[in-house]
């Protein structure tokens, strides 16, 4: 006896869906009417599912459900669990803000456009269901009760986000066993989002970044299917969330945000691991906007406790309250000597502290300069727009040097050029003043790579070559170039050979011939490996930093968890030369594999986040 059935159907080119019902006596049935074109009708004991050319329409018990994604409301309880992956709302359920509970009505019909469906929910991919079972009370009851039978499956299951209707459908009898249900389980697809998701993360997975030619293939497949920047976006922040590496930094953050839920006030020590996994994003590509989004819906209104106001900020209210003086000659007259100078400095220190009354500043005094330009005098309005001249040329040259800092992209020549218009400007505005904006503090700070610090002191020593007339800026280009090509010869080699190393018994717990093994897998890999021709140099940098790691996780890191001296960590990190970023993996992954107590683990991390 026939006990499922699975329909494919398409709704014009854009829209597809899958329709599965399983449950007793479906040969008996008649549960599906076809019309002519127009809509596809499926019912069952007074329920049914429509769809339309347009949109669909319901009537009866049951609901939607869909994979997490941004754009999808989410309750905080949803998100503060990292084992629920989906949305689920049930037809006639209504939300009471004052008590926080659900209450469940009889009106359980409805009409849904395809533009709303992929816009409310997934852009993808969006379940809709509905039951024929024998239970007790009126309809709203009824509800309430398949919710807690299906609810946990369809919030939890991660087949939702897979696509597969089998093992779902599987689950949902599971759940219903003994109630002898018949189970409608309808899956809508966008054809058209689908392949732009598939396409993004075909681009993105191999690097973490989309190459320039891809840029264009994916704006020419938006344009062909008429996909909205809006649902772009959405689909790009899904596929970069999702990528396993950027998954663990961004739940990591929310695990801190998590954390302060219950404080009122934020102090600066808090933010330190926020911070840090900010810097991590940069250089994994991770945009910062994924950040933000969850600084809003998990911080809410906490503030961030300062202290005394910083004196950045005293400095920079006198200052701006110079673009009120009468006097000639414009913003030099004001600012030039020293207020300027010191304005950009004030600029930085506030992105650097991520404190937002730098910008309630400027935004005061922005009203200020209207108000002004409204009773007739234009000249604070011309002073401040001179002012945020300079700001948009140190966030561009920021950007600019932070990406290339931290990421291995090349720099085209034409952004070195804007990078030197830039330097030429602030040199003007001060001797050194370049260096003291972008390049000290970038060099002392802690996470940067040693081939972002190798860049860096190319850009900065090219820069002034460049001006010396002894470089062009496409050999400055070159040199960076060339740092980036042996970066990455360097991180496929190491990972290849690092994988091969943790295949083998006892290598990496340091017992056996370690230098034998080592120049054997690194031979073999040269041979046979992803990367040919590649230096000596990079070879004995990637054997060096596979012998540090053997020594730092038998030797160093254990002695470290027990007495909690965190100097002979920091010596190591000075002495070794490995990346910050390194040896936090080795010690994150140390520790996931260990059987230490969940107290010490969390004591370790806490010391190292100090």
């Amino acid at each position: 006896m026939i006990q499922e059935i699975t329909l494919h159907g398409r709704v014009e080119d854009s829209i597809e869906y899958f329709a599965n019902i399983a449950g007793r006596g479906l040969v008996h049935r008649y549960f599906y009417e076809p019309s002519d074109g127009s809509m596809d009708r499926f019912f069952y004991g007074g329920k049914e599912f429509v769809i339309e050319k347009e949109g669909i329409r319901h009537k009866g018990n049951g609901g939607s459900f869909c994979e997490y994604m941004f754009g999808v409301e989410q309750p905080i309880k949803d998100l503060v669990r990292k084992d629920v992956l989906n949305r689920l709302a049930m037809y006639g359920a209504l939300f009471n803000n004052e008590t926080a509970k659900l209450t469940f009505t009889g009106k359980t019909d409805g009409y849904h456009s395809y533009d709303r469906v992929f816009l409310d929910g997934n852009a993808v991919s969006n379940y809709y269901f509905f039951l024929d079972i024998d239970l007790p009370g009126d309809p709203g009851s009824q509800q309430e009760l398949i919710l807690k039978l299906v609810g946990k499956t369809l919030k939890y299951s991660p087949a939702v986000g897979k696509g597969d209707d089998s093992s779902l459908m599987s689950e949902l009898t599971a759940d219903l066993d003994g109630y002898n249900p018949v189970i409608f389980l309808f899956r809508l697809v966008n054809r058209y989002h689908r392949r732009y998701y598939d396409l993004f993360k075909e681009l993105y997975s191999e690097k973490r970044e989309i190459p320039e030619e891809g840029e264009r293939v994916l704006s020419s497949l938006a344009a062909e299917f008429n996909i909205d920047q809006y649902q772009q976006e959405r689909i790009k922040i899904d596929v970069i969330y999702n990528h396993p590496e950027n998954k663990r930094v961004l739940d990591e953050y929310k695990d801190i945000l998590i954390s302060l839920d219950k404080i009122e006030e934020i102090t600066p020590s808090d933010t330190t691991g926020l911070n840090r996994l900010r810097s991590l994003a940069i250089r994994n590509n991770i945009p910062l906007s994924l950040f933000d989004l969850l600084d809003e819906v998990l911080l809410k209104d906490k503030k961030l406790i300062q202290g005394e106001e910083p004196d950045y900020i005293k400095e920079s209210r006198t200052l701006l309250d110079g673009l009120f003086m009468t006097i000639e000659g414009g913003l030099d007259a004001v600012l030039s000597k020293k207020g300027l100078p010191r304005l950009i400095i004030d600029k930085k220190c506030s992105l650097e502290n991520r404190d937002l009354a730098f910008d309630s500043l400027l935004l005061d005094i922005g009203k200020a300069c209207d108000e002004a330009f409204q009773k007739g005098d234009a000249r604070p309005v011309e002073r401040f727009s001179e002012l945020i001249t300079y700001f948009d040329r140190f966030d561009t040259s920021a950007s600019m040097i932070g990406r290339m800092a931290f990421m291995d992209e090349d720099v085209p020549v034409e952004k070195l050029r804007s990078i030197l218009g830039n330097k030429r400007v602030f040199e003007e505005v001060q001797k050194g003043l370049f260096e003291t904006l972008f390049i000290s503090d970038l060099l002392s700070n802690k996470y940067l790579t040693s081939s972002g610090r190798r860049k860096i002191i190319e850009l900065d020593k090219g820069l002034d070559d460049v001006e010396n007339g002894y470089k062009s800026l496409n050999d400055v280009a070159n040199r960076i170039s060339v740092i980036n090509d042996e970066d990455r010869k360097y991180q496929i080699l190491h990972t290849a050979a690092r994988d091969m190393l943790r295949k083998a018994p006892g290598v990496m717990e340091g017992k056996g011939d370690q230098d034998r093994f080592l120049k054997e897998v690194l031979k073999g890999l040269l041979h046979e490996g992803p990367v040919k021709n590649i230096p000596k140099g990079i070879m004995k940098r990637v054997f060096i930093a596979l012998k540090l790691e053997i020594f730092y996780i038998n030797e160093i890191l254990p002695k470290i968890i027990e007495t909690g001296d965190m100097k002979e960590r920091e010596d190591f990190l000075h002495n070794s030369g490995l990346d910050r970023f390194y040896v936090e993996d080795i010690e994150r992954k140390f520790l996931d594999s260990s059987d230490l107590s969940p107290e010490i683990k969390q004591r370790f991390k806490a010391m190292a986040e100090e």
